[in-house]
Formats: structure tokens, sequence, C-alpha cells
């Protein structure tokens, strides 16, 4: 095959930068961590998105979706899930059982959850993702640690912190969430900000996770 020289200079480019597309880097979850990895990055912004999610499951296809409802005082009633739901998905079962709360593995719905959201910059997939919250031992860690009198100022990308979430399984899943003093680089940081920026003029909109849109392309530009 052969390719113009513009065809070829594109395919160089995608070579040296990350594919910031695809659906799997735009979103950092603690549970897709390997075990003993650690991952280092730094919130673009500090104030969290904060939503009710609930999962239900495509009747044609079994397929999972997320359906997310504005933070009130209590969570969405199990009539507003379905409800938004609309007939094409069944409520997704849980997964273990919590005697505490009465919740048996593969027969109890799965309750809806607290999820906390941040934009952040990923250093190690050097990337802006999102960055979801839903497991409480590490939405406490980081309510708890950004709350210390020495990080007053803040722990944003205009700080000179980052920030790391350890992932361990002994037995259990233990995550360690730690504020770090960030690695002196101007032209990196420089480099993040304009990354930042470029990604707020192009429309970036966290809101639309619970508005049912994507935030890296709220207009749904193809």
């Amino acid at each position: 095959m052969k390719f113009s020289d513009v065809a070829e200079k594109e395919y160089q480019k995608t070579l040296e930068e990350p594919d910031k597309s695809s659906s799997a880097d735009r979103y950092f979850r603690p549970n897709q961590i390997d075990n003993n990895q650690e991952i280092e990055f730094i919130f673009l912004e500090e104030d969290p998105l904060e939503y009710w999610q609930a999962f239900g499951e495509n009747v044609s296809d079994g397929k999972a979706l997320p359906f997310r409802f504005p933070i009130t005082d209590q969570p969405p009633s199990n009539e507003e899930i379905l409800t938004a739901m609309g007939g094409a998905y069944t409520r997704s079962k849980c997964q273990f059982d919590n005697e505490k709360l009465g919740l048996k593995k593969n027969v109890s719905d799965s309750p809806a959850t607290h999820c906390y959201v941040w934009p952040i910059f990923n250093l190690d997939k050097n990337c802006i993702q999102i960055f979801e919250v839903s497991q409480p031992s590490i939405s406490k860690q980081i309510i708890k640690e950004t709350g210390l009198k020495k990080y007053r100022k803040g722990v944003g990308l205009d700080s000179v912190f980052s920030c790391t979430l350890h992932k361990l399984i002994d037995g259990f899943t233990k995550y360690t969430f730690n504020i770090i003093d960030r690695e002196e680089d101007e032209d990196k940081d420089a480099k993040i900000a304009d990354e930042w920026e470029d990604a707020k003029k192009a429309g970036f909109d966290i809101d639309q996770l619970v508005l049912g849109g994507d935030p890296f392309n709220p207009e749904g530009d193809s």
C-alpha cells in the first residue's frame, strides 16, 4: 500500500502521542489498577462532581450501563432507578454478600453508590482522564488527607503536589491514597496546563456524566 506524505506524518504523530480517544484511556477507575501497582496523578480540579450511580444490564445482550442521578441526601429510590432504565435494562445484582446491609450475592439488587469524580492528569499514562471513586475507603482517605492544614492552599495543578493511589490484594483489596511532593519540571507542568486549557476550550464538561453525555465531547460530534 502507498500513502501520501500527509498520511505518513499523521501516522508517525499517533506513534509519538498517546491515543486519547480510547474510552479505556479516558477513565481512571481504582479497580482497574493491577495488584501492587501505584498510579501517580494531578488533580486538575479540586472540587469533585458528586452523584448517585446504579448499574443496569441490557435485557438484550446483558451489557452493563451506569445510570447517574444528581446528589441528594438520600439515594434514588428503586422506582426512580427503574424509570431511568426505561424497561430496556434490569437492575444489576450484588457481586458480594453484605450481611450488614442484608444484601445477597446474585440475588439482591446492587444499591446505588455515592460517587466522586475529578478530572486528573495521569502522570503514568501522560494524559487527561476522569477519576471516578465509588469506594468509601478511598473517598474517606481523600477527604481526610486533603483536609489537613498543610494542604490548605490546595493540591491541584497550581500546587507543588501530586497524588498517588496504590492497590494491594492480600485476602482483600486495600487502596492507599497519598499526597506527595511533585517532581520539579516546569516544562512538563506548563505542558499539562496547556493540555488542560485546550481540553476546556474544546468544551470539556464533566457535568455531562450526570446529563448523559460525554465530558470530552459534550456536543456529541463524531
